[in-house]
């Protein structure tokens, strides 16, 4: 009797998304292996219909993963906080981001330290009444004097596994929050010093 095998397709399936132009390319690694990296065209992704305005963040380290607090001060308290979004990063989808601004990070540096704006993190005392959490893998952000935004999206393990495959790429955007410059700086900072102890596997 002949046997079956079951065959996986490397198609998307419906709501993972956006799809979007990848270009894949294999780098060979020192212990043999391979690492397959992506560059996706993100022009094509549509923004996050979700906002959010922070005015403060903080990072927690701990494990495998990275969470960025970007919080709302109270009015009469500016050291606590009465909202927080929470994101939850993976040390890859840290990595990739630092990765994605090597050249913007210090371009944006250097404005904020001629207009005297950056601003540093703060330190979680408390837990604010209201937080919302999200996980991101594919963070854009940009910023305009004063002003910058960070739009968050997300490619779950069915995704990247297909695209491994050959198949197509797709992101679900999930939020954009807008900040200042200042601590748009902050956080890239921080994330940097951070970069040396993030797990590699």
């Amino acid at each position: 009797m002949a046997k079956s095998k079951l065959m996986v397709v490397p198609r998307l399936r419906p709501g993972e998304g956006r799809e979007i132009e990848v270009i894949r390319r294999t780098v060979p690694q020192a212990n043999g292996t391979t690492l397959y990296e992506f560059d996706i065209d993100i022009s094509h992704a549509p923004v996050p219909d979700r906002r959010y305005l922070a005015d403060a963040a903080a990072i927690l380290f701990k494990g495998d993963a990275l969470r960025l607090v970007l919080g709302q001060k109270r009015l009469l308290a500016p050291d606590s906080l009465r909202s927080a979004v929470v994101v939850f990063l993976s040390a890859q989808a840290v990595t990739q981001f630092l990765r994605s601004c090597k050249d913007f990070h210090p371009s944006v540096r250097k404005y904020a330290e001629q207009h005297q704006m950056v601003e540093s993190l703060i330190e979680i005392q408390e837990e604010p009444e209201h937080i919302t959490s999200i996980t991101g893998n594919v963070i854009l952000t940009a910023f305009s004097g004063r002003e910058a935004c960070l739009d968050f999206y997300n490619s779950s393990p069915f995704v990247l596994a297909v695209a491994q495959r050959g198949g197509k790429f797709a992101v679900d955007p999930i939020l954009r929050v807008d900040l200042s410059t200042g601590l748009l700086v902050g956080i890239l900072d921080r994330i940097e010093v951070l970069k040396p102890t993030l797990p590699t596997y």
